[in-house]
């Protein structure tokens, strides 16, 4: 009998789980629908009243429920009253960014203003987001939160702690580098500093950044395959993290700017393996774990496909060798 009644409530939660999977809708938002919410639903794309096409996000964040996703086309989404509020567990998906062409009018990439991810957005994904207005910046206030393949040029990523499970994958920071060869000033990733309560699991891996990083509180769990084209500055350091795990990292920098000053770099990693820098031991011994110093600028350019050209090129990892020492880029993933 007691066999009987736990296959039963196993059944009715897998059945329940089901339901609420099936129930999850897709919705799509795109700047130049018709959209008005009364006698106009996005018909000049394709939108119904059953189904309408949204003109902005909040708009369709109001009218989603939790799981639900909202497919962003091309177009801008910029709201001069403040960021995009989500309250909600939502997957908003944009069409990516570095890429000329694209289906909608105008404009082949979703921009944004800043997006505030707020109490009962716990399990959001944002993917392929650009984040380009210098208005708002994007806010995490809740936890469970994984921002991937997104573009943030301006205002950056603010963690409001305490905070769990943040996970920052495959993200491009700062200005892209064919139009503006010098990396950004202001930091575009950081934790809020008026409080001393750290964030757990939080992991920044895949990233490009080209911008100054601050972490001083949280020991993320994992900083790994980043590359860090750094600006200098004379009275802060441009990179402050603790982590955990520190592999298979590059400092880099911006080798086409005559006479740049080498950033200053504060890390505290438990573990280091496989990381390039620039200057001495900026992640710790270049001497052990395969770390390894850059001593000319040749030679850092000779680990990326071409100092200059495309954004790809630039920051693309050569599948030969490093000139004058062993490969690390087989190390990198």
């Amino acid at each position: 009998m007691k066999k009987l009644v736990l296959s039963l409530v196993v059944a009715m939660g897998v059945a329940a789980a089901f339901v609420q999977n099936a129930q999850a809708k897709i919705w799509r938002v795109n700047s130049y629908s018709n959209y008005n919410g009364t006698n106009l639903w996005g018909d000049n794309y394709g939108g119904s009243e059953a189904y309408p096409v949204f003109k902005a996000i909040q708009q369709a964040a109001a009218s989603a429920t939790n799981s639900d996703t909202l497919y962003v086309e091309a177009g801008y989404y910029f709201d001069d009253n403040g960021p995009i509020n989500i309250s909600k567990k939502l997957t908003i998906i944009g069409p990516g960014y570095f890429h000329s062409n694209g289906l909608s009018k105008n404009a082949s990439i979703a921009h944004f203003d800043g997006i505030t991810l707020n109490d009962g957005a716990e399990g959001t994904r944002l993917i392929g987001l650009y984040f380009s207005s210098s208005n708002w910046s994007t806010t995490i206030s809740c936890s469970d939160v994984t921002i991937e393949r997104c573009w943030i040029q301006n205002r950056g990523i603010s963690l409001i702690i305490p905070l769990n499970n943040i996970k920052i994958i495959g993200c491009f920071f700062g200005p892209d580098p064919t139009q503006n060869p010098s990396a950004a000033a202001s930091t575009c990733f950081r934790e809020d500093p008026n409080s001393n309560l750290p964030v757990t699991d939080l992991e920044v891996s895949n990233c490009i950044f080209r911008c100054p990083v601050e972490i001083l509180e949280s020991t993320l769990d994992k900083f790994n395959n980043n590359i860090l084209e750094l600006p200098f500055d004379a009275n802060s350091a441009s990179l402050q993290i603790k982590a955990s795990k520190c592999f298979n990292n590059i400092i880099k920098r911006a080798s086409n700017i005559a006479g740049i000053n080498t950033p200053t770099v504060q890390v505290t990693c438990d573990s280091i393996k496989n990381c390039i820098s620039y200057a001495p031991n900026q992640f710790g011994n270049n001497a052990q774990l395969g770390n390894i110093q850059f001593t000319t600028t040749t030679q850092q350019n000779g680990l990326f496909v071409s100092p200059t050209g495309s954004t790809d090129a630039i920051f693309r990892l050569q599948p030969a060798y490093l000139p004058g020492t062993a490969n690390p880029a087989s190390n990198l993933g």
